[in-house]
């Protein structure tokens, strides 16, 4: 065929491509929107200062609690413990923080001295300064260690040899798909009402990332249990064949029979 792909494994692997592309193509909103708050709030040269001092270390303490949780949890309750926080935040922000930005933003302060005017204007725009690191960290957590790990999990080695190289042709359609739908939705309408309607599709999307992910694992189940059920009826025809013997050996067994009724 065209694709590496056997026609039975079609469900599998397009669930599991599925998932690659909404999982990118929340990142690839969110990239988007979150440059654009910041850039517009406290300038492009903070930046840099929000990377050092915020999501370097949020990230570190983000992964500490990932490795705790990993520990004390299974993998299908950690991994949606995972994904629902990033989507519920996304989903606050989109209809309830933005809309009050100027309600729950701190007022502006006079004379702030020249080092600290980064640290005061991400202070003062807070929620966006959370927007921004919560979609790094999403950036960092997604695909390389959320997808990543179900694939490594549930795709066997041969089937990895053929499928990865796909995967990554599905995932990079989402940021052209992404950037497409954030360019037609922000030529249409206004920011806040734009806001919206791609937050509605994060969320839509965070939701395609969990039953895509739950729908493997749910094929993955029914595939062990049909091998397992495969090997017990193996094992139970060559128990009841060695109980019975071989057709010599009750050749055989007839023929004493018969001598011993002589």
């Amino acid at each position: 065929g065209i694709m590496p792909v056997y026609k039975k494994e079609f469900p599998m692997f397009f669930t599991f491509a599925a998932m690659m592309f909404f999982t990118i193509f929340i990142f690839t909103m969110a990239r988007d929107t979150k440059d654009t708050l910041i850039v517009t709030s406290a300038g492009a040269e903070a930046i840099a200062f929000l990377k050092v001092y915020f999501v370097i270390p949020a990230s570190m303490l983000f992964f500490l609690l990932y490795a705790k949780m990993s520990s004390v949890l299974s993998k299908r309750v950690l991994f949606a413990s995972t994904m629902i926080p990033f989507i519920a935040f996304y989903a606050l922000f989109g209809f309830v923080l933005y809309p009050l930005r100027n309600t729950i933003h701190l007022a502006e302060m006079a004379n702030v001295p020249q080092g600290l005017s980064y640290l005061v204007k991400l202070a003062q725009y807070w929620s966006f300064t959370l927007y921004y690191i919560v979609s790094e960290l999403f950036g960092s957590v997604g695909v390389p260690l959320l997808f990543w790990q179900t694939a490594n999990d549930l795709v066997g080695v041969e089937q990895a040899k053929r499928w990865y190289p796909l995967f990554s042709t599905f995932g990079n359609l989402a940021p052209i798909v992404a950037g497409q739908t954030s360019a037609l939705v922000n030529g249409r309408f206004e920011y806040e009402a734009g806001l919206r309607i791609l937050t509605a599709m994060i969320v839509a999307a965070g939701s395609g990332v969990l039953f895509s992910f739950f729908s493997v694992q749910r094929m993955a189940d029914a595939e062990r249990a049909a091998k397992a059920a495969a090997a017990a009826q193996a094992a139970a025809a060559a128990a009841a064949q060695s109980a019975a013997g071989s057709p010599a050996q009750q050749q055989q067994q007839q023929q004493w029979s018969r001598c011993d009724e002589r």
